[in-house]
């Protein structure tokens, strides 16, 4: 009698679906798949900077495409600016010293040329001197002028022969000094190439503050 307290239930009653009807045509379908992975660029480069400094601007949008030679960055400019500056001065001071060292070549060569003539004209006093002395000691064995006036003429030769050897040793004096001018000439020259190489390196780092 289970029937009797259990009523069957009502039938279920099924809903039409609904049909589409359209025309059959032939084309091009996308295939689409979905599905879970990672994308890996083909191409990919690590930006690094030559030289170290703040930021100041990023001339790029994130994934933007970007083309070599691109300006992506600017870099604070003020530190490596001060370095040039600093460069130009500094060469500016060795070609200073490198134009002392050539006035200084020039005026002791007219040093030279002038003790040289002094020399020639010292040396022609100092013959002259010693041809009358030795004339005057011919006259003095003689008897033919005194003994004083044959000691004061071979005084005088002598004297006239010691100022051309000072004359010698000026010359030689003045042409050491420009041996020592023309060393600190190339010392100062080695300076400004060195001078110009730390110029032009700090010109090229500043160059990269714009990279």
């Amino acid at each position: 009698m289970w029937w009797l307290f259990h009523p069957a239930s009502p039938p279920v009653t099924q809903q039409p679906v609904p049909v589409a009807v359209t025309t059959v045509t032939q084309q091009n379908v996308p295939l689409v798949l979905k599905s879970i992975g990672t994308v890996t660029p083909i191409n990919s480069v690590a930006v690094k900077s030559h030289v170290a400094g703040e930021i100041l601007e990023t001339k790029f949008k994130e994934g933007q495409l970007v083309t070599a030679g691109q300006p992506l960055f600017t870099i604070d400019p003020r530190p490596l600016e001060d370095a040039l500056g600093q460069a130009k001065a500094d060469l500016l001071s060795k070609d200073a010293v490198v134009a002392q060292a050539r006035a200084a070549i020039v005026k002791d060569q007219a040093s030279v040329v002038q003790a040289q003539a002094n020399k020639a004209k010292d040396t022609a006093i100092a013959n002259n001197s010693a041809i009358d002395a030795n004339d005057i000691l011919n006259l003095g064995k003689q008897g033919a002028v005194t003994t004083e006036q044959s000691q004061q003429m071979q005084t005088t030769s002598i004297s006239a022969g010691s100022t051309v050897a000072a004359d010698q040793a000026a010359i030689g004096s003045v042409q050491a000094m420009i041996t020592a001018d023309r060393a600190t000439l190339l010392g100062a020259q080695a300076e400004v190439s060195s001078s110009q190489a730390a110029e032009q390196n700090a010109e090229v780092q500043l160059s990269y503050t714009q990279s």
